[in-house]
């Protein structure tokens, strides 16, 4: 992110960067900017935004072209309640459109509400592949959050803790 634009001439750039015509390009993101409640702010320099509105700069800068893959790596961070709200909405709908959104994120819960299909990754390596009912049916797991566990051998999380909070303790 080029911090010493503004959100419209960061957005310009992107969509000249995908050879965007100029004036379908410069609607798309007032209109991209508004929807995402950045229009107040669209000539105003990226450095003075908060991490949530670069975030939703970035997001918008993903949608610029309209893409049919899109990778979205973390995108609720920094993001408020609402904004994280839509931004998952907005991830479904455009898998209900058929386009591929590969979404990384360390948030399991989140994963297995907005994910058709997961892929668990562990050293670099898929170590798991399906649903969330399959990976949890194939780890006799509750959650794709204890499937996890299963799969990477993550020592117990609760003695995890208790030794944090011993540890706190001296």
């Amino acid at each position: 992110m080029y911090e010493s634009l503004t959100a419209r001439e960061f957005l310009d750039v992107i969509g000249s960067l995908y050879h965007e015509p100029v004036e379908p390009a410069r609607q798309r993101i007032d209109e991209l900017l508004d929807r995402f409640g950045l229009a107040g702010a669209k000539d105003q320099r990226l450095s003075e935004f908060s991490k949530g509105m670069k975030q939703k700069v970035l997001i918008a800068s993903a949608l610029m072209h309209r893409p049919e893959v899109l990778f979205l790596d973390e995108p609720l961070t920094g993001l408020d309640a609402n904004a994280a709200l839509i931004v998952k909405e907005l991830i479904r709908s455009l898998a209900a459109q058929g386009r591929t959104i590969f979404f990384c994120s360390h948030v399991l819960e989140v994963v297995e509400r907005v994910c058709s299909r997961i892929i668990i990754i562990d050293n670099g390596r898929a170590i798991a592949d399906g649903t969330t009912a399959q990976i949890a049916a194939q780890t006799g797991a509750h959650s794709l959050e204890d499937a996890f566990v299963a799969l990477t051998g993550t020592r117990d999380t609760a003695q995890v803790t208790h030794e944090l909070l011993e540890a706190l303790e001296r």
